[in-house]
């Protein structure tokens, strides 16, 4: 597959840099000390795309409902 962007470059906002960081909220991140539990085999993993079960979720169709 030939990459059509080679050589180019992302052009910039039409926002100026300098109004774009004077609108910026400081957030803080907030994310728990998680324990390794059980995890799938290889095959499991590689099948379902995540290694850890308490990640494997079922797939809404990009919509929680």
């Amino acid at each position: 597959m030939e990459n059509m962007y080679r050589g180019s470059r992302p052009t910039s906002s039409s926002r100026p840099a300098q109004e774009t960081m004077q609108t910026m909220l400081p957030v803080m991140a907030y994310v728990p000390v998680q324990q390794l539990n059980a995890v799938y085999d290889t095959d499991k993993a590689l099948e379902r795309g995540t290694l850890f079960p308490e990640l494997d979720k079922p797939w809404l169709g990009g919509a929680a409902r």
